[in-house]
């Protein structure tokens, strides 16, 4: 598939996991992971921070009705549509900050996905041209909307219309091919196996607000297909869920730092909403880097666990006049720290110490399965074709 200029250098690979650095050119703009993806719609200017290097997502829930009101003259939804994208895009804190749209199709039953149009494909594809990739849609919570494994061809063909329409487009982007990891695994490489043969190298992995390692098998499914065919591939991941609360004590392992061992390039927020006991609406979560640890505390005892190396102001986390604020300070928070340990681990995969460097982190230590898992999952690269690892898929 003739694309923008996209280009993916390995810089360096971990031996023993998927653990890498990589520089990511793209049309004018260059970034190197691993990198955090930040949610635009947290963005606050009134809070600073000390690192700005991320991925901007816009994250975008749509129904099939929704898509029939867009292409069938409702204006006022479609103003109403456009007004969101562009408060979110407002928010960006720099130009050279690549922007991505991940179109999350909601629909009762994954039938539905063959009566949309060529139209509707054609208005989303549209609507990605103001971002710098087109994305190939996923489905939310697909492993639910289907009865059986024979329905998932339902899927496949909508990918496989989206991607021929795609190349009839005069303006050219790279293309991020989405895997939804909650899909029946033997379904994976024949989802590839359609990317592949369409000269796609960017693959977004949609986790359906689980955390990685509860689908470490898919991911190195993916990962070691990938190795085979000597494919140096982008790896986005979505809807990543950072580790589920603890009824033993406060804090847990950050599992979403701990799965760039995976491989995933670009580590993005959940979207996905799951039923369940709220935290307290003064409690704060936050991630330490030191730690490897997300603790849930309440604001009073944030000086104990407050990084020298933050910007956001502490004032702005303990106060408690606006907890709209104060929720999206700390989140802001959490992508600074996430992305000032993405550039940590660049350096120790460099270094040849990232393995190492990692094992010593508290909460990683009390976990070690978690890093045996990173180290499993990769294969050894056999010296075989693409073309004969194609027609092994």
């Amino acid at each position: 598939m003739v694309s923008a200029v996209f280009k993916v250098k390995v810089i360096e690979e971990d031996e023993k996991t998927f653990y890498a650095h990589k520089q990511i050119k793209l049309s004018g703009k260059k970034v190197e992971t691993p990198i955090k993806v930040a949610n635009l719609l947290v963005f606050r200017e009134n809070v600073p921070l000390a690192h700005y290097e991320f991925i901007a997502e816009v994250y975008k829930g749509i129904s099939v009705e929704a898509l029939k009101r867009l292409t069938n003259g409702d204006h006022e939804f479609q103003k109403e549509f456009n007004k969101k994208i562009g408060s979110a895009l407002s928010k960006i804190p720099s130009d050279k900050m690549p922007r991505v749209m991940v179109p999350a199709l909601r629909v009762n039953h994954v039938s539905e996905l063959s009566s949309i149009t060529e139209e509707q494909i054609g208005f989303l594809i549209l609507t990605q041209s103001i971002f710098d990739f087109y994305v190939v849609p996923t489905v939310e919570r697909i492993h639910l909307r289907m009865g059986d494994i024979s329905e998932v061809e339902h899927y496949l063909r909508f990918i496989t219309q989206y991607l021929e329409l795609i190349e009839e487009q005069k303006l050219r982007r790279a293309v991020i091919g989405t895997i939804p990891v909650t899909l029946p695994h033997v379904v994976i490489p024949q989802l590839l196996k359609v990317y592949l043969e369409h000269d796609i190298r960017a693959f977004a992995l949609d986790f359906s607000g689980r955390v990685p390692f509860s689908h470490y098998q898919q991911v190195g499914l993916v990962q070691n297909i990938l190795h085979k065919n000597e494919v140096d591939a982008f790896i986005y991941a979505v809807n990543v869920n950072p580790g589920k609360p603890s009824k033993k004590g406060p804090s847990i392992l950050a599992q979403d730092a701990l799965s760039v061992g995976f491989g995933l390039d670009a580590i993005g927020d959940n979207h996905i909403a799951f039923g369940g006991g709220k935290d307290g609406n003064d409690n704060l979560r936050i991630f330490s880097k030191e730690e490897y640890a997300y603790h849930r505390i309440e604001p009073s005892s944030l000086p104990k666990v407050y990084p020298e190396d933050t910007a956001v102001p502490i004032e702005v986390l303990t106060q408690g006049e606006n907890a709209s604020l104060r929720k999206d300070a700390q989140r802001m928070f959490n992508y600074e720290q996430l992305g000032i340990e993405a550039i940590r681990i660049r350096e120790k995969v460099d270094d040849g110490e990232v393995t190492r460097y990692v094992s010593k982190k508290p909460f990683v230590r009390r976990y070690p399965d978690k890093l045996r898992l990173l180290m499993n999952v990769k294969e050894v690269k056999p010296k075989q074709s693409t073309l004969d690892i194609l027609r092994g898929l």
